[in-house]
C-alpha cells in the first residue's frame, strides 16, 4: 500500500519515481509503500575465524559491514537487532529486541565497538539452531548473515534458516584471492565484500 512521497535520493531505484508528483512539485519525488510481510531484520554478525589463523581485517570488516547495515535499516525505520555468538571479552551478548531509532543505534554501536575478534568465538551454528527454533514467535524475519567463515557446517545451519526465510542473505567479506563457495546453501542470496589487504 502506498504510505506517501518524499523526495528522490540517489539510492531510490527509478520504477519509485513519481513522474506526476515530479511535474508538480518541480523536484524528483518518489513513492514510499507499506510493506505487507515482516520487516524485521536480524544481522547475524560470526566472527568464528575460518581457519587457524585469523585474518583480523576481515573481521574488523565485518563489524563494520554490521554497524552500517543496522544503521541503514533504523534510518528506514526497518526493526532490526545485531545477533552474534557472544564474542565480548568481559560479558555476554544481550538480549536483543526488535528496535530501531536513535537509543537503538547508540546501543548497536556501543556493543560492536565492544566486541573482541580476538576472543574465543563459540560455535556460530548453534546460534543459527537456536533462531530455527523461535522463527515464530517472532515473525518470521529477514535474515542477513555477515561471515567469512563459509564451513559446511555453518552452510547446512544457514540453509535450514534460509529456506524458511526466503530471500535471506550471507554477506562474505573476503580478500581477492578468496572463492565465496556456499554449495550447502542454496537458499541464500551469497553477496561478496570484497576487502583489500592493509
Amino acid at each position: 500500500a502506498l504510505r506517501g512521497m518524499r523526495e528522490y535520493q540517489a539510492s531510490d531505484p527509478f520504477n519509485r519515481i513519481n513522474w506526476k508528483a515530479t511535474a508538480r512539485a518541480g523536484e524528483m519525488m518518489v513513492n514510499e509503500y507499506e510493506y505487507a510481510a515482516s520487516r524485521n531484520t536480524v544481522l547475524l554478525l560470526n566472527l568464528e575465524p575460518d581457519s587457524i589463523w585469523p585474518r583480523q581485517e576481515l573481521q574488523e570488516e565485518s563489524i563494520r559491514l554490521c554497524a552500517a547495515l543496522a544503521e541503514r535499516l533504523s534510518e528506514d525505520e526497518i526493526p532490526g537487532m545485531v545477533v552474534d555468538a557472544g564474542g565480548l571479552s568481559d560479558e555476554t551478548s544481550p538480549e536483543w529486541k526488535f528496535s530501531f531509532g536513535p537509543a537503538y543505534i547508540r546501543r548497536t554501536m556501543e556493543y560492536l565497538c565492544r566486541l573482541d575478534p580476538a576472543a574465543p568465538q563459540p560455535r556460530f551454528e548453534s546460534v543459527l539452531e537456536t533462531w530455527q527454533d523461535c522463527m515464530e514467535e517472532n515473525g518470521y524475519p529477514f535474515f542477513v548473515l555477515i561471515s567469512t567463515n563459509q564451513s559446511r557446517e555453518l552452510q547446512r545451519a544457514y540453509e535450514d534458516l534460509a529456506r524458511i526465510s526466503p530471500g535471506s542473505l550471507w554477506i562474505a567479506p573476503l580478500y581477492a584471492e578468496d572463492s565465496l563457495e556456499l554449495p550447502d546453501c542454496p537458499a541464500a542470496e551469497p553477496i561478496r565484500w570484497n576487502v583489500e589487504k592493509g
